[in-house]
């Protein structure tokens, strides 16, 4: 489909990654050109979840870091190029249509604890990038967590609620700084072969569905006005993150990865717990069993 659209010569696949790899010991003027050629060459190839992965990470430099050395026309290919994607068979996509589906026949608070139980599952990745220069808000997680669940079961009060536009205000702030976007923040697993970034959290755009779900809770809690859709976005969060880690870190089809089959089982089996109207007993034990166990 893309392969008439333009031609990457004298850059391989093998050549445009090492590309990368130097891009991102360097400045995120290096890092955007690195990641919108590799994104033009995967997309050459025919492998639209990288080319989607790379060219949206492209694409997030522009929109977030100031005075990306970048022109009009590359922005432009980049933003065409993503929007042509939109309409392939992308995991991350296909996840989140059949999430918006089958949140239909959930009501308000099932919908928000989906959310919930993806974040208890992040949990522990996101408090470990919080180490990390700069990143020290993301050892607030656990508060987030707390918060949502109070809000859905037995309210906050007044302080509580003004500590809550604080931390919101806080995620908004780190979500807009360097710190999010630099490859060099990054946390080692023992279950992992390469560490993983916190660039990773943008294949879903994670931090973003973080705020504005944290921000729906909070203005309906207030009776606020809100949006009619609910926004589901963050139920794939986990996903996207896993999917960002192993395009960027192993060949071949993801969706053979045991991380990222068990994460989709998670996403559905989430769904039939909540959708059976579950005790808030098990809904606590589900929550404990993320939080204990996390993404890995």
């Amino acid at each position: 489909m893309f392969n008439s659209l333009f031609k990457n010569k004298g850059n391989s696949i093998e050549n445009l990654l090492e590309k990368v790899k130097t891009a991102e010991t360097q400045d995120f003027n290096h890092m955007f050109k690195a990641y919108y050629q590799l994104g033009k060459a995967y997309l050459e190839k025919g492998d639209n979840e990288r080319a989607m992965h790379y060219l949206s990470r492209a694409d997030s430099l522009t929109m977030s870091i100031d005075d990306i050395n970048a022109s009009d026309k590359e922005m432009d290919e980049v933003s065409d190029f993503i929007g042509q994607l939109e309409d392939e068979d992308l995991l991350h996509l296909r996840m989140l249509q059949e999430v918006e589906e089958k949140s239909e026949n959930l009501n308000y608070v099932q919908m928000s604890l989906w959310n919930l139980f993806t974040l208890c599952r992040l949990e522990k990745v996101l408090v470990s990038f919080g180490n990390n220069e700069d990143c020290e808000i993301l050892t607030k997680i656990p508060d987030c967590i707390d918060l949502v669940f109070k809000i859905l079961t037995e309210g906050i009060n007044e302080e509580e609620i003004e500590n809550a536009h604080e931390l919101l205000n806080d995620l908004y702030d780190f979500s807009d700084s360097e710190a999010f976007y630099a490859p060099q923040n990054t946390i080692s697993l023992p279950q992992l072969n390469e560490p993983l970034q916190l660039f990773d959290t943008t294949g879903s755009d994670a931090m973003n569905s973080l705020q504005i779900f944290i921000d729906h809770e909070i203005n309906n809690f207030l009776e606020t006005e809100t949006s009619d859709d609910f926004a589901v976005d963050f139920v794939v969060a986990a996903l996207g993150t896993l999917k960002s880690y192993y395009l960027r870190t192993q060949d071949g089809d993801i969706t053979s990865i045991p991380q990222i089959q068990k994460e989709i089982n998670n996403i559905r089996e989430d769904h039939e717990l909540l959708f059976n109207e579950p005790s808030l007993e098990d809904i606590e034990s589900k929550m404990k069993q993320y939080r204990e166990n996390g993404l890995f």
